[in-house]
């Protein structure tokens, strides 16, 4: 069981840094493109801006998950302590990633009967709207999963009266 988690965590570990690597490039084609709709004003230069601000939002919210930066109601988990302050994060972990997986169960729904079937021509380089709105459910999938491993993890510690090296 230990082999399979540190395989598990390397793997984890490879997916965080190929995320980090996709963040930084969109970044960078989002302000080149930025700077050069300045100079040439073509109407495509103005999707591809939109659709790279759609990526990175998903990629940098999924990152602040993993981190635990995200943005947090956490009044009750502020307040509590101890093993009642780990039932409250665990509970909390849990309905935030139901939430993200229904986004992304939904997401999916909608690129499949609405996107997909489109008649509508594609933004730029004949890329079809619905690979590029495909981070959505990704996105959703990717931050509900964190969030369940944080929950499964809390429910460990729970059982096992351990406390959490990050207590969030």
């Amino acid at each position: 069981m230990k082999k399979f988690l540190n395989i598990l965590k390397k793997l984890i570990n490879i997916f965080n840094k190929i995320e980090e690597i996709i963040l930084v490039i969109i970044f960078s084609i989002m302000i080149i493109f930025s700077f050069l709709q300045i100079f040439f004003r073509t109407v495509w230069f103005d999707s591809v801006i939109k659709y790279s601000v759609l990526w990175t939002g998903f990629i940098a919210a999924s990152i602040a998950a993993l981190d635990r930066k995200h943005i947090k109601i956490d009044l009750i988990g502020r307040l509590a302590k101890g093993r009642f302050k780990s039932l409250v994060l665990l509970i909390t972990n849990f309905f935030a990633s139901s939430a993200c997986i229904f986004l992304s169960y939904a997401s999916v729904n909608y690129i499949l009967k609405i996107e997909k079937l489109s008649t509508d021509p594609p933004p730029f380089l004949n890329i079809p709207r619905w690979i590029l709105l495909i981070i959505i459910p990704f996105g959703f999938a990717v931050i509900g999963l964190r969030f369940l491993f944080r929950s499964v993890k809390k429910l460990y510690n729970l059982i096992k009266n351990e406390e959490d090296e990050k207590d969030s």
